[in-house]
């Protein structure tokens, strides 16, 4: 096979994987909020027995890409047995549903709790879109922050885009 030939495969799957990306309209961005927490909150929090916690109103203190029309919004508590994990726990920021899936335990001792996790972010103008998230709570308060994944498919189209790149510069180089 001829490095003419080579080319053309490669730019056709650019092409192709380019357009299969068109129909995927992902959220972008990362948000974040911070709540004051209640003394009794953190008592349940660090209960062996119970694991559950409540969050405590709060408000989106930053948000990025398509999350920024959240900024400053207010968000309401959330109540959740953290572990064991079994439901999915869901709530709504603005046309935004967050649904925390997966939950881990960071950290659990000396009044300081640190969650992890994975979730769905939806909205009605954008496809559900994966996103990584943690929380923390102390005494002090709360803080949720939560970053979109990058889809597989953004993720080859931008490595296609990265090797059309250095074909085309190996084949400047020759000449």
């Amino acid at each position: 096979m001829n490095f003419k030939t080579i080319k053309k495969i490669i730019a056709g799957s650019s092409i192709a994987l380019a357009s299969f990306a068109a129909f995927a309209a992902p959220i972008t961005g990362a948000i974040g909020y911070s709540s004051t927490a209640d003394q009794n909150d953190i008592e349940r929090a660090f209960d062996s027995t119970s694991k559950f916690l409540t969050t405590g109103d709060g408000e989106v203190d930053f948000a990025t890409g398509d999350l920024s029309s959240l900024l400053g919004m207010s968000v309401p508590s959330i109540d959740f047995t953290y572990a064991p994990f079994t439901s999915p726990e869901s709530w709504s920021i603005g046309n935004f549903t967050f649904q925390l899936n997966t939950v881990s335990v960071k950290f659990d001792d000396f009044g300081f709790l640190a969650l992890l996790g994975t979730g769905m972010i939806s909205h009605a103008d954008y496809d559900d879109t994966w996103f990584a998230w943690q929380y923390t709570t102390q005494q002090l308060g709360n803080t949720f922050s939560a970053g979109v994944v990058p889809e597989p498919a953004t993720l080859a189209l931008l490595g296609a885009g990265l090797i059309g790149l250095a074909v085309s510069r190996k084949s400047v180089n020759k000449k």
